[in-house]
Formats: structure tokens, sequence, C-alpha cells
């Protein structure tokens, strides 16, 4: 037996019954006594799609994947539909209106966009979204 069908350190204070999950889950999902070659050929089932089993929904990883890859194209299209809808009205008012006050505003509202992290924003608006709507 070598170092690898060993727990890692934050497995050492386990509780009656987590060792026993511990060596179902080595054999099972770590292949830790496999040599590297075999382990290697056996992850590259990944390139096949063969992604496992859920451990929270016991399916199928590809099936989950496939479940939700509909609603994040959706919302990816809205979204870019949206930021055209915004940006090409305040280009066309930008270029059509140099150095007016509506141009300066415009200016400022789209660097200020760019300069504010995604994540941050995101953060505030689901701040927002809970103090405000529960």
């Amino acid at each position: 037996m070598n170092d690898m069908t060993q727990p890692r350190a934050a497995f050492t204070h386990m509780k009656d019954g987590q060792a026993e999950d511990w060596k179902i889950i080595a054999e099972n999902f770590g292949e830790f006594s496999k040599g590297l070659p075999d382990r290697i050929m056996a992850h590259l089932r990944l390139l096949e799609g063969d992604f496992g089993i859920s451990f929270e929904k016991n399916l199928p990883v590809t099936d989950v994947i496939w479940d939700r890859l509909g609603w994040t194209f959706g919302i990816s299209l809205l979204t870019l539909g949206f930021i055209w809808a915004v940006a090409l009205p305040i280009g066309i008012y930008s270029a059509v209106r140099k150095y007016s006050v509506g141009d300066y505003i415009a200016t400022f509202f789209g660097f200020v966009g760019l300069a504010i992290p995604n994540f941050l924003l995101a953060l505030v608006m689901m701040y927002v979204a809970f103090k405000y709507f529960g």
C-alpha cells in the first residue's frame, strides 16, 4: 500500500464509518492503487464525455449539464440582446451629438460600467434583490 491510498490530512479526524466511506470513494473514484500511466488513461475517458455520476443528483453528469445548457444559452442571448439594445442607441447619440452634455453623461456611465468588476456588480445586485424583493 503506497502513500496515495492513505487519506489526506483532512481525513485524519474521521468519525465512525467515515474511514470506510473514504475507502469506498478511493476505490470507486480515486483509482489510487493504479500506476500513473493507468490513472492517466482512466481519466482520458473525460475526453469522450464520460464525466461519471453526479454526487448530488445520482445521475450522469452529462445529463445534468445538458439540462442546464438550454437555460444558459437563453440567458446569454437575452443578455446580448439587452447590451445591443442599450449600447447601440447610446453610441449613435454620442456620435451624432459630439461634446454635448448627453454625450458626456453617456461616456461617463460607459466608463463606470467598464470599471466596475462583474463579480462586484453581481454581488451588489444580489444584495439589492434580496433586500427589496426578499
